[in-house]
């Protein structure tokens, strides 16, 4: 990036040498999704557009018993609005399961 002495963008400068005229830049971000630790436990996965993404249901539930996951990790969008959403599913979904999971221990105490 070209900038003056008021460090206002005046163009972009490439890696030959050659020079653009330029007010302004965009740039789409390359993201990376962050999976390693769900693979590591044995998340199913499969490749999506050249990047893995780990397989949920519709709750977020992994494969993995236990284990959830959202946002990017799980499909190529990656805004800030899909990523809460997501996340917000699995949460929900979590509880869910922890008072499934409460209640049929208090049932199974019960009942000895």
């Amino acid at each position: 990036m070209l900038s003056g002495d008021d460090d206002a963008l005046r163009g972009i400068r490439f890696e030959d040498g050659d020079e653009l005229a330029a007010q302004a830049v965009f740039v789409a971000p390359r993201t990376v999704a962050n999976d390693e630790v769900l693979v590591g436990l044995g998340a199913r996965s499969m490749r999506q557009g050249g990047a893995r993404r780990v397989l949920i249901d519709e709750e977020g539930r992994t494969s993995v018993r236990g284990v959830y996951a959202a946002g990017n990790v799980t499909g190529p969008r990656s805004s800030v609005p899909w990523t809460m959403a997501t996340g917000s599913i699995a949460g929900t979904s979590i509880n869910a399961d922890l008072v499934d999971e409460d209640v049929t221990l208090a049932v199974s105490r019960r009942r000895r």
